[in-house]
């Protein structure tokens, strides 16, 4: 009679026990190597070898080991498209959304709000009348600039 609620009785202990921690292993030289290669396109400045760098950087981001590594230079590049876009009359928040998502993720990174302000005002080069701006950086009633964004909470 005790073998049979011994046996169900471990099991059930059994998934009671402390999941394992998940051991975050160091860069390899592969992610070494696609992240000094992104550096590389990062730093030529055009618009491809920025779009390039950035799937890199994204890609590597996405992996939680890597985000220490590699958020300060998603958040430059993508603040980076944001402006070279708008200077080529290209309206698109991709790329402005994800560097605020990653300032936002990550608080050390704070520092770049005001360069992401700045990017967010600069208004799309072009002709004509432009319907798709993006309104979550305003010039407030003071003269001052302001992110809706960061008034908001």
């Amino acid at each position: 009679m005790l073998r049979k609620f011994l046996i169900p009785l471990l099991l059930f202990l059994s998934f009671c026990a402390p999941q394992r921690k998940i051991e975050v292993l160091p860069p390899s030289t592969e992610v070494e190597e696609k992240i000094a290669a992104a550096d590389a396109l990062s730093s030529r400045g055009c618009y491809v070898a920025l779009k390039r760098a950035f799937e890199v950087y994204q890609r590597l981001y996405d992996r939680p080991g890597l985000r220490g590594k590699v958020a300060a230079k998603l958040v430059t590049t993508s603040l980076l498209l944001a402006v070279r876009e708008k200077e080529l009359g290209i309206v698109n928040r991709t790329y402005m959304d994800t560097a605020l998502k990653v300032i936002q993720e990550n608080p050390p990174l704070r520092s770049f709000l005001p360069y992401a302000e700045i990017a967010g005002l600069i208004w799309v080069q072009g002709k004509g009348i432009m319907r798709d701006i993006d309104e979550r950086f305003v010039i407030s009633s003071d003269g001052g600039r302001a992110n809706k964004e960061s008034q908001r909470g």
